[in-house]
């Protein structure tokens, strides 16, 4: 009986999306310290039992969006490097291509940094979707490195002085993202 009327009740995308958007703005407020299904529920206004028609549990709803957000980040990015005619113009276009999608959703990349530093809130099949949606800009890097062209190989320090200043410099309010991100890639490249 429970089987059917779950089956039988109706997806509702609005209250799906007031839910998706709950988690983003809990998530840009407090982290993922004392994140619940209630306080989610209590937040997009809908029941907690409204939370279960669309996700098994919480690993399974942020894991669902953790992929949602990568794949809309990553959507086009591959055409995007590919108009770069250099490691150091494909890097540069990887970094607009990722401040233009800051830019409309920073919410959304706050949600995808907090994940990724908390890969044990989400399913090992989303962490591994991520993984390998990153591997276009890992390969890019990868090739930066073999050829020597950057200051440091370490990955973590990279990801900071790139995608972790980019992502600083808008938080903050940042404009004029073309220079900044040239100087990004000037101080990277040896």
């Amino acid at each position: 009986m429970i089987i059917y009327y779950w089956i039988m009740r109706k997806i509702d995308t609005n209250k799906q999306q007031a839910i998706q958007q709950a988690v983003y703005d809990l998530v840009t407020a407090d982290g993922l310290t004392n994140l619940s299904m209630s306080k989610i529920a209590d937040s997009a206004h809908v029941s907690p039992a409204t939370i279960y028609i669309y996700y098994a549990d919480k690993k399974d709803l942020l894991s669902q969006m953790y992929m949602a957000v990568k794949s809309s980040l990553d959507q086009g990015l591959m055409e995007t490097i590919n108009h770069g005619v250099d490691v150091t113009s494909k890097l540069k276009l990887a970094l607009l291509h990722f401040a233009k999608f800051y830019e409309k959703h920073p919410k959304e990349i706050l949600f995808m940094w907090t994940m990724l530093h908390n890969s044990t809130e989400v399913s090992e099949e989303a962490n591994a979707f991520c993984r390998q949606r990153a591997a276009v800009v890992v390969e890019l890097i990868s090739t930066a490195i073999r050829e020597e062209l950057l200051i440091t190989s370490d990955i973590l320090e990279l990801q900071a002085l790139t995608f972790g200043s980019l992502s600083d410099y808008l938080q903050n309010g940042g404009t004029n993202i073309d220079v900044f991100v040239d100087h990004i890639v000037d101080r990277l490249i040896d």
